[in-house]
């Protein structure tokens, strides 16, 4: 989007280039066919709210970015799909003081991840942890140290030995008695999460790093374009006897059931 002249607030962190973006997919289907996004309504809220609060934008600037999604997001989507041939997409909206971006490519979610991941913990918690913001070098370097030990994500350790959250996805776990429980304070305020929370009882609480090894039945991460992950080893302590639990699988096949009821024609 270009430039129209509108007045920002004074001193706000988008004078600093910060920024906050939401990723999402859309789902599969023939080339052409209307764009559905799974609980896009969510995402634009989640993300334009963020930038509001942190003064980035102002309200009219919002409402700008909001007519573009509204009047162009699909007729660009449509467009990416027939150069690419690609019917199922990934998205990231980046919303800045000046600017709205929209980046595109092809998603294709990995058979593997069902099979269950290994985490790896990583000291550090996010200086804005219920913001989706591109000063993300604590997710950018925790991941990679993770993916250099062969494990898909890394978790978020704070100073006091607490389980954060992962640092790209938020975590779930069931106790030994089945319980499900998840973070309840200073973490993304992640999609998945939120179907979660509205369709399932579940506890939240904090967590220690010792405590979740040894006390937790069953552990997964989410994210909002892979859904629901299985974890199946923390540090290389196997959870699950190392493989993907009932209560998670159980849980996951109707939460799959939902996200795709969930779908917003663009």
């Amino acid at each position: 989007m270009t430039r129209d002249g509108v007045d920002f607030l004074p001193g706000s962190l988008g004078d600093l280039g910060l920024r906050v973006f939401t990723t999402f997919i859309t789902l599969p289907g023939m080339v052409g066919s209307p764009i559905r996004i799974p609980r896009f309504t969510d995402h634009w809220r989640r993300v334009s709210e963020s930038a509001l609060s942190l003064h980035i934008i102002n309200h009219a600037r919002a409402e700008q970015y909001k007519n573009w999604v509204d009047e162009h997001l699909a007729t660009e989507l449509k467009a990416y799909q027939a150069r690419s041939g690609n019917s199922q997409l990934r998205l990231r909206l980046v919303l800045g003081a000046e600017f709205l971006d929209l980046f595109v490519d092809p998603f294709l979610r990995e058979a593997k991840l069902d099979a269950g991941v290994k985490v790896l913990s990583y000291p550090g918690e996010r200086a804005l942890p219920t913001h989706k913001t591109t000063s993300a070098a604590l997710s950018v370097i925790a991941r990679r140290a993770a993916e250099a030990q062969g494990s898909y994500e890394a978790l978020l350790i704070d100073r006091d030995g607490y389980v954060r959250e992962g640092a790209w996805s938020n975590l779930f776990w069931f106790d030994r008695f089945g319980v499900l429980s998840t973070i309840g304070e200073r973490v993304l305020p992640g999609i998945v999460r939120q179907i979660i929370l509205e369709h399932w009882d579940c506890r939240r609480c904090e967590i220690s790093l010792t405590d979740l090894k040894r006390e937790a039945r069953e552990v997964f991460i989410t994210q909002s374009t892979n859904g629901i992950i299985p974890v199946v080893s923390i540090d290389d302590t196997p959870v699950s006897n190392g493989t993907p639990g009932i209560l998670t699988s159980q849980l996951s096949s109707r939460f799959l059931a939902l996200f795709v009821d969930s779908t917003v024609p663009v």
